[in-house]
């Protein structure tokens, strides 16, 4: 017979957490579509795998230029403060 030796339960790997809803994501594809994610990306400075990254599902968090640039060629529409994930201000 085998000797089973006691062991702790394995955990479940958490996935980290997904951030709700991505603005990014809602105004590039938005109807009308206001660009594509080729001319998005010449226009904030990057290219377009990364534009494909930061609409992603759990998005890297871009640096403070880009994320200026963002708010600037989406006229508002999406914020440093929604690229970071907090909640819109009241």
């Amino acid at each position: 017979m085998e000797q089973q030796l006691d062991r702790p339960p394995r955990r479940a790997y958490r996935y980290p957490r997904k951030r709700k809803g991505n603005k990014l994501r809602a105004w590039l594809e938005g109807t009308p579509r206001p660009m594509t994610k080729t001319r998005f990306a010449q226009l904030i400075g990057t290219t377009k795998s990364y534009v494909t990254q930061l609409i992603s599902d759990n998005p890297p968090w871009p640096g403070r230029v880009i994320a200026q640039r963002i708010a600037i060629v989406t006229e508002g529409a999406v914020t440093p403060n929604d690229l970071a994930g907090y909640p819109p201000a009241d």
